[in-house]
């Protein structure tokens, strides 16, 4: 089975052992790359995804892609922000193709209040 994965939004990508939260550095939740996004405008990355999670304060997003989970995390301290950076119009279970809209993150707010825009998005389903 092969998966393609694509930038979720205009960014930098580097790799995992650059994060600076150690459950994500450490593979705590998988294998993965960090993202120092450029706009706050994400999309999805994935040829087709269903959404499984939407964490509450908006800032982590679940999906079922092909069977396999996988997970976009933005901002490291964002659900501080009681999710007043993010907007999402995404429900459960939505299903999406590549490039529909995920959430808009204002990262001037997330600056701002002292906390990280580096993305973690899990990709451990690749490398199994």
């Amino acid at each position: 089975m092969e998966i393609k994965i694509y930038a979720p939004v205009d960014c930098e990508v580097k790799e995992l052992k650059d994060s600076t939260d150690e459950a994500f550095k450490n593979g705590f939740l998988g294998e993965g790359v960090v993202i120092i996004p450029k706009s706050g405008n994400f999309v999805s990355p994935f040829d087709s995804a269903k959404v499984k999670m939407i964490f509450a304060t908006k800032h982590a997003y679940g999906f079922n892609v092909k069977g396999l989970q996988a997970l976009i995390h933005c901002g490291l301290g964002t659900v501080a922000l009681e999710g007043k950076a993010f907007k999402t119009s995404l429900n459960l279970e939505k299903r999406l193709k590549k490039g529909d809209k995920l959430f808009e993150v204002d990262l001037d707010m997330v600056k701002a209040n002292d906390l990280s825009i580096i993305t973690l998005k899990d990709m451990r389903f690749l490398l199994k």
